[in-house]
């Protein structure tokens, strides 16, 4: 176990200095409670340890600099061409495509947060981002129960980290499992703001057996230049604009296939070393931003699925799977063939990735890296796996390949909970699609929206600041109406919240319409697990009515037993998915499409659980931030113009007017 360091309790007494035995004996036992009550601390990796039972009341901390940085920069020497010089300190090759990057720690993907159940996770944030950009990083995954303070959410639940200022997440490690964390704030995340976050229990308290778990497997999509000059172009028109992928990365590395074909010397690979005879398991994380699924295999191995979004589910073998943004898939890997090295193979799958790919290396122990480096990369885009895949997206046909395994096949392996012992307290339909609609901000024709419905931030994040906002900040289908305003005639953009009564068993049904564009979306619920209790694709289109009409003649299936436990889910075009949970977490949760370019174009709403007095107290000197102008009803802390300045500068302008 690696040596832990403890807090340290300062008794303020001089060492020459001769106490009766009595207040030694009771300064002896407060320091010792202190001690017990502190836990132990652990800085950085050495978090990463043998989780034990009872856990350790641990402290686990991190400090994240954020800073712009760029990808084969002088650090990097002369790789590609010498591939050593790609391991120098401070180089981040990548895909060896030079180009800005957002980075902390000078790392890409970021720093790996590996912490067992229960534990506190402090994360300091130092942003040193030179451009008076702001920042705020979530915790994908986790529940922030008790927490929603730190659940990392600009605007909504804390003001954006100010350039050259800090700010620390303090939050339990629950629950376990593969998780992540990113930026929320922009198209921060899609520029390099990201890593992994490794929840684990004792082994005594897993369900499954394996013999290690080492490997985190981060997926993402990747784009040759800023994200910001992809997403202006394809949302104004730009000749040739287009928000598809250029490259995948896989923990970071990856070759392009074009400098491979030319015999050139590239970049790294990343390598996952097994031993021969042993089971391994396997944390995947797909960090994608466009459309893009990405179908994940081994060659010459079968698989087993093991859980999903950190929830554990019955083991499903497989020959591959795919994940889409912001889910992740845990498998194990029994390594029981010859000796050698074999392709994981990740290939995109949608209409963000088309036609891009990616290789890492399975390399059995006893092989050298040169030996990896050799391996014959043959065709990589025309060898995608063939076999049983699992999270495939249905047919309309209803004639799915037999050998394809989706989401609602899949059963959790826990118990049934409150949510299914009885009906729905509450049930919304959701539309979901690529809206025909006059949107003032774009030149483009169509617009990613729910319910006809663009999300905008509030002017001071609700969870800490509700008193400040503005009187009919909040908008909802219900009040839309009263304005007597037709979303589907003009465009409307609010701050959508739905008011969800804590304890209440919650029900979405979800429909993507997919009237004017062909695209499935993966909706994240923060704050909370929830249930797939349905799934369908219905039709190359469909509508919330029809859905709504399917249901009334009880034609929508629900079967919530033992269904998936998730948090992200894919909602196929022209289909539904009824996502149910028990709303036990009090707080402002977002619900949003975890693809970068719909999230930032407003296709998300507030599901408020609970009232404000159901809320723990906001944290002592927190943040608080609003709008510049003294508008009635609004908050002016820290702001460049407040209402003292406005009166002096028009004194200032009526003295000078007189001289």
């Amino acid at each position: 176990m690696n040596v832990c360091i403890k807090r340290n309790i300062r008794i303020g007494v001089k060492e020459e200095e001769q106490l009766p035995s009595l207040q030694y004996a009771n300064l002896l036992r407060i320091t010792l409670e202190l001690l017990l009550s502190a836990g132990v601390i652990y800085e950085g990796s050495k978090c990463n340890r043998i989780c034990t039972s009872p856990s350790e009341n641990a402290t686990c901390k991190f400090t994240f600099e954020v800073e712009w940085y760029h990808t084969m920069s002088t650090a990097c020497g002369n790789c590609p061409t010498n591939i050593t010089d790609c391991k120098l300190k401070n180089c981040i090759p990548l895909d060896g495509v030079p180009r800005p990057v957002m980075v902390i720690n000078r790392k890409m993907p970021g720093p790996i947060i590996q912490a067992c159940e229960n534990d506190t996770i402090e994360v300091t944030v130092v942003n040193l981002l030179d451009n008076s950009e702001g920042l705020s990083i979530h915790w994908h995954g986790l529940h922030a129960i008790g927490t929603p303070y730190m659940d990392g959410i600009s605007m909504l639940t804390q003001c954006p980290i100010p350039s050259q200022a800090s700010f620390l997440y303090s939050f339990k490690a629950y629950p376990a499992g593969t998780h992540w964390w990113h930026s929320h704030s922009g198209m921060q995340r899609a520029d390099g703001l990201f890593g992994s976050l490794i929840v684990r229990k004792p082994k005594s308290d897993e369900f499954y057996r394996y013999d290690h778990d080492d490997h985190v497997l981060l997926v993402n999509d990747w784009f040759h230049e800023l994200t910001i000059e992809k997403f202006a172009g394809s949302h104004h028109g730009r000749p040739m604009g287009n928000s598809g992928a250029d490259s995948i990365l896989i923990n970071g590395k990856g070759k392009m296939p074009e400098r491979v074909e030319r015999g050139l010397n590239s970049t790294t690979r990343e390598i996952f070393t097994v031993e021969r005879g042993k089971k391994y398991r396997f944390r995947t994380i797909s960090g994608a931003i466009t459309d893009c699924g990405l179908q994940v295999s081994i060659d010459d191995h079968r698989i087993s699925m093991i859980a999903s979004d950190g929830a554990p589910l019955n083991d499903q073998e497989t020959d591959s799977f795919i994940i889409y943004a912001g889910e992740r898939f845990d498998f194990t890997l029994e390594a029981d063939k010859e000796k050698k090295n074999y392709w994981l193979r990740v290939n995109g799958v949608g209409s963000g990735c088309k036609n891009v790919f990616q290789l890492a290396i399975v390399q059995y122990a006893g092989q050298d890296e040169s030996s990896a480096n050799n391996l014959p990369e043959g065709n990589p885009e025309k060898t995608i796996r063939i076999g049983t895949t699992v999270n495939t997206l249905e047919d309309s046909t209803d004639k799915v390949n037999d050998r394809d395994i989706s989401i609602k096949t899949l059963a959790s392996r826990e118990q049934d909970d409150v949510a299914f012992s009885r009906e729905a307290d509450e049930t919304y339909y959701i539309g979901m699609d690529f809206n025909e609609i006059n949107n003032f901000h774009y030149i483009q024709r169509t617009t990613p929206q729910l319910d006809h419905i663009s999300f905008s931030l509030p002017p001071s994040p609700p969870l800490s600041q509700y008193d400040d906002l503005p009187k009919g900040t909040f908008c909802s289908q219900e009040t839309l109406t009263k304005q007597k305003k037709d979303c589907t005639t003009e465009y409307c953009q609010c701050t959508r919240a739905i008011n969800v009564t804590l304890n209440n068993v919650v029900e979405f049904v979800v429909v993507n319409e997919g009237q004017n564009f062909n695209t499935s979306h993966p909706m994240h619920l923060h704050g909370h697990f929830f249930r797939v209790i349905g799934y369908e694709k219905l039709g190359d289109e469909t509508s919330v009515e029809q859905v709504k009409e399917m249901d009334r003649q009880g034609l929508l299936l629900r079967d919530p037993h033992l269904s998936l436990k998730k948090d992200t889910v894919i909602v196929p075009d022209g289909g539904y998915v009824i996502l149910r949970f028990h709303a036990t977490n009090p707080g402002w949760w977002f619900f949003h499409c975890h693809l970068e370019f719909h999230i930032e174009t407003g296709m998300a709403l507030i599901v408020r659980v609970g009232e404000q007095s159901d809320l723990p107290p906001v944290p002592s000197d927190f943040p608080k931030c609003g709008n510049f102008l003294n508008i009635p009803g609004s908050v002016n802390c820290g702001h460049f113009v407040s209402s003292f300045n406005i009166s002096f500068v028009i004194m200032m302008s009526l003295i000078l007017l007189f001289i």
